[in-house]
């Protein structure tokens, strides 16, 4: 009978733990389901697209100051023209995601604005105009992110995209026109929004 008493007893204890075992694995389910719902919510979309723009025109960049030093202007526009967009490209890859330039005053037809992205180029050219520091502009959709940041000229910007005559000789022009005959992205002065960046990414 005793036997039959201590079976009982261990039995009852072993069924006790169990339960409590089952009871703590829901537990730490759920703290782990809500510490991945609060890590969704406090994704820092602003920071990843900084991160992607930033990223891409340094890439851009490099290349390009390389090519202006080594053979100026009108080397650096043929580069751009040819290596421009799979760079561009290839960046997307790197951080898969849909990374474009455009612009409301383009040079290549495939970096046209939409009517939206224009009026995005107006409300950050505003905000430069004022002196103020832009901030990027972010849309959430169901399950994307659009990324908008401006494209700011500084002086290097002005041997390609400143004023004929000026900034950029006659000659280094009709290049330019024998490249984009349809080009519209000059007599821009330092500190202007020459296009933005657009970035879809996923959430």
């Amino acid at each position: 009978m005793k036997k039959i008493l201590i079976s009982i007893f261990v039995l009852a204890l072993t069924l006790s733990s169990c339960q409590n075992n089952k009871s703590q694995d829901q537990t730490d389910q759920k703290k782990d389901e809500s510490v991945q719902v609060e890590n969704k919510e406090q994704k820092d979309y602003k920071s990843i697209g900084l991160e992607y723009a930033i990223g891409t025109k340094a890439e851009l960049g490099k290349n390009l100051m390389t090519k202006m030093k080594e053979d100026g202007p009108i080397h650096a526009l043929e580069f751009c023209n040819v290596q421009a967009m799979p760079i561009t490209d290839s960046m997307s890859r790197k951080y898969n995601a849909d990374i474009k330039r455009v612009s409301n005053k383009n040079r290549n037809s495939a970096n046209a604005a939409s009517e939206k992205e224009i009026d995005i180029i107006k409300e950050f050219s505003e905000v430069i105009a004022k002196g103020e520091k832009p901030e990027p502009i972010i849309d959430e959709q169901e399950s994307q992110v659009a990324f908008y940041f401006p494209l700011v000229t500084n002086s290097m910007c002005l041997k390609c995209h400143g004023e004929v005559g000026k900034d950029i000789s006659k000659s280094d022009y009709d290049k330019v026109l024998e490249l984009y005959p349809a080009d519209k992205a000059i007599g821009y002065q330092e500190n202007e929004v020459r296009g933005i960046w657009r970035i879809y990414f996923d959430k």
